[in-house]
């Protein structure tokens, strides 16, 4: 029903149908207008809903989203297309471009890091502890953390402060 009142946009892969939001799948005009010759209306919001689902919560770097979104039922997009595409959804505030330790990637703007941020609940030692109970987990810089790069865990204030008890 949500499908016929165009709420949502249905992917088929391979072993499994995903439903999007509309919204999400939903094109800017600059992709339908560049993309307008090779792909009808419809089949452009089922690409940028595939290419959305390759980018997900974790960030992906261009060539990962590419290979993943060459394997569709709807026809084989160039690099170029595929990247005209990402720049609609970023437009469209869906995904953002950042920069990480892999260099250039794009996630979910609404990706969520603490699904990202493993439970030790049955590791021996770890006595129930939560990874997601470091401030790291809730840091927007968390990707593009790491040692010796500009941001880095050494000289971070929030995680300073919370290994030495302060709140």
């Amino acid at each position: 029903k949500l499908e016929t009142r165009q709420l949502i946009v249905s992917v088929q892969e391979k072993q499994a149908r995903y439903y999007l939001p509309k919204e999400l799948s939903r094109a800017s005009d600059a992709t339908s207008s560049s993309l307008a010759g090779r792909f009808s209306e419809d089949e452009l919001a089922k690409l940028s809903a595939l290419v959305y689902k390759a980018i997900g919560r974790a960030p992906v770097v261009f060539d990962d989203i590419c290979k993943t979104v060459q394997k569709n039922e709807i026809g084989a997009l160039t690099p170029e297309e595929v990247r005209v595409i990402i720049g609609a959804l970023i437009a469209d505030g869906a995904v953002m471009e950042m920069i990480t330790n892999m260099g250039t990637a794009y996630r979910s703007v609404s990706s969520d890091f603490y699904s990202y941020c493993p439970s030790y609940d049955y590791v021996p030692g770890h006595q129930g502890m939560h990874v997601s109970a470091t401030p790291c987990c809730k840091c927007p810089h968390l990707y593009v953390c790491g040692p010796g790069s500009a941001i880095s865990p050494e000289q971070c204030i929030y995680i300073n402060q919370w290994l030495n008890g302060v709140d």
